[in-house]
């Protein structure tokens, strides 16, 4: 096999398993948002819902993982004064 073919065949399985990393993160995204979206409107109701919207731009997994957890657990208030600080 040539250097050029192993390589292409290399590139192209990097792109690959890059890709499937990719989408494997955009489903985790998709749960722990659902997970977030959930655990605000069980413990606030849907008015707080609404924070939903700057959540979903965060990118980091390991924070919404975190967040998910917060909104999820009995470790905080169920007031809505948490929310505001």
């Amino acid at each position: 096999m040539s250097l050029k073919i192993f390589s292409d065949l290399k590139r192209w399985f990097l792109e690959l398993k890059d890709a499937e990393i990719f989408q494997k993160d955009v489903q985790i995204k998709q749960a722990l948002l659902l997970a977030i979206e959930m655990g605000l409107k069980l413990k606030f109701g849907d008015e707080y819902v609404a924070i939903l919207s700057d959540i979903s731009k965060i990118e980091d997994l390991k924070l919404l993982e975190a967040l998910a957890e917060l909104w999820v657990s009995d470790r905080f208030s169920n007031s809505p004064d948490f929310l505001n600080g």
